[in-house]
């Protein structure tokens, strides 16, 4: 499975987008290993649309986070 930088997990209590993300990722790593050996189309744009989801997660976390 893709790994979260430890700096970004420590505060994972706090964040629920990290438990979203890390299960869209979860996901993609399934779809991946379940891939045929060959070019899977269907699989890469289902791949694709999950780490859209997981960006826009991690996007709209961002934008509501407090700038100093």
């Amino acid at each position: 499975m893709t790994e979260l930088p430890d700096s970004f997990a420590a505060d994972s209590t706090e964040h629920a987008v990290v438990g979203t993300v890390r299960h869209l990722l979860a996901q993609v790593d399934e779809l991946q290993q379940a891939g045929s050996d060959g070019f899977d189309l269907v699989g890469l744009a289902k791949q694709s649309a999950l780490l859209e989801r997981a960006h826009d997660e991690l996007t709209e976390a961002l934008e509501g986070v407090e700038r100093p």
